[in-house]
């Protein structure tokens, strides 16, 4: 997350360095809280239980507060770009398929196999 805030370009490139920093220095403290004590609340966070969505608020709070809106916003475009040029020959393939049945199986084989579409 360090190294996506450092190519993040809404923050000034002057400021960069310094909020990234900031965002791995206190996220490397929120992570050692709780590795020292799963079950002790940490100082600005709410008590809750320790899993993966917990873990990624917490980032997402640590990255928000130094400013980063969304560090991946770069790459979401990028692949988004790169998505959108496969669905024109993808509806087509579907449109293609005759049997409802199989044209409903292959959508949700796509959706499954990593939300394709």
């Amino acid at each position: 997350f360090h190294k996506m805030a450092m190519e993040d370009e809404d923050i000034p490139e002057a400021e960069r360095q310094e909020k990234a920093d900031a965002f791995l220095e206190t996220y490397e403290a929120v992570l050692q809280g709780i590795t020292a004590n799963p079950t002790k609340p940490l100082p600005g966070f709410e008590p809750e239980t320790v899993n993966c969505i917990s873990l990624s608020a917490m980032r997402d709070r640590c990255l928000r507060e130094q400013g980063f809106a969304d560090c991946f916003r770069a790459v979401k475009a990028k692949e988004t770009d790169m998505a959108l040029t496969m669905l024109q020959p993808l509806l087509e393939e579907l449109d293609g398929i005759q049997d409802r049945r199989a044209r409903l199986e292959k959508v949700l084989r796509g959706v499954i196999a990593g939300n394709i579409f």
